[in-house]
C-alpha cells in the first residue's frame, strides 16, 4: 500500500484531464510568486471585501451594496485565485466527461460554488470583526467542477443557495442531487484533497475513491484533413 502525502504535489505526468501546467497547480497561495496575476487580484479583492463590510457595519453601505459589489467580481476572483484549471475537486462524472473530451472548453462543466455565494456573504456580514470576515471569505470560497446535470440538479433541490458553512458539501449529500468527488491524486499516488476536508466527504459518503484508470488520458480523434 502506498504512503500518501498531503503535501502539495510536483506533477510529472498529466492526471488531470488537460494538459498540466505548472501555475495551474493548486497550492499554498502564501508560496505562489508575488507576480501571479491571479493571486494578486485575489488579495486585492479580499481587501476589497473588507473595506465594503467596514462601510456596511459602519452604515455608509447596505447589505444589497455589498452583495451587488460581491456577486460581481469580489467573489469570483477570490474563489479562482489560482485560476477554474488549477481546482482540487472534481464529481466523478465531470472528470470523465472531461476525459473524454479531452478539455475542451465548451464541454457542459460547471466550476460550482460549494458553498453559495449568498450563503457566504450572509455568514460574513454577521462576523463582529474585519478580519474574521475576510478570513471567512477566503477560506469559504472555493468551487467544485461538476456537470451541467449535477448542477442542475442542485437546483431542482432548492439547493443553488443553501448551504452549511460548518460543512458545505453536506447540500451534495441529498437524495435526488448526491454529487460524487473524486479523491484525486497525482502520478505519484499524492492525494490533492486536504486532510480536512476528505474527511468531511467520507463522513457524508461522497468520496469517491481514486481508480487506475482515471489517470489515463483519453484518446480523441483527430479532425480529417
Amino acid at each position: 500500500m502506498s504512503h500518501h502525502s498531503e503535501a502539495q504535489a510536483e506533477l510529472v505526468q498529466a492526471t488531470f484531464p488537460f494538459d498540466i501546467r505548472r501555475e495551474w497547480l493548486p497550492g499554498d497561495v502564501k508560496k505562489r510568486k508575488v507576480d501571479d496575476a491571479s493571486t494578486r487580484k485575489a488579495y486585492a479583492a479580499r481587501r476589497v471585501f473588507e473595506e465594503l463590510w467596514r462601510g456596511c457595519c459602519e452604515g455608509r453601505l447596505t447589505p444589497q451594496d455589498i452583495q451587488d459589489t460581491f456577486f460581481k467580481g469580489t467573489s469570483d476572483l477570490i474563489t479562482y485565485r489560482e485560476s477554474w484549471h488549477a481546482g482540487r475537486y472534481w464529481s466523478v462524472k465531470a472528470w470523465e466527461v472531461a476525459r473524454a473530451t479531452n478539455a475542451v472548453t465548451k464541454n457542459g462543466l460547471k466550476a460550482e460554488h460549494v458553498l453559495p455565494r449568498t450563503v457566504a456573504l450572509n455568514h460574513a456580514l454577521g462576523l463582529e470583526e474585519q478580519s474574521e470576515a475576510g478570513n471567512f471569505v477566503w477560506n469559504a470560497s472555493f468551487y467544485c467542477m461538476v456537470t451541467d446535470e449535477e448542477n442542475d440538479a442542485l437546483t431542482r433541490a432548492g439547493l443553488a443557495a443553501v448551504g452549511n458553512v460548518s460543512n458545505p458539501w453536506e447540500r451534495y449529500s441529498h437524495n435526488g442531487s448526491r454529487i460524487m468527488i473524486l479523491d484525486v491524486e497525482d502520478a505519484q499516488g499524492r492525494r490533492l484533497i486536504p486532510h480536512a476536508e476528505r474527511e468531511k466527504l467520507k463522513e457524508l459518503k461522497i468520496l469517491a475513491p481514486w481508480k487506475a484508470e482515471y489517470g489515463q488520458r483519453r484518446t480523441v480523434p483527430s479532425l480529417a484533413a
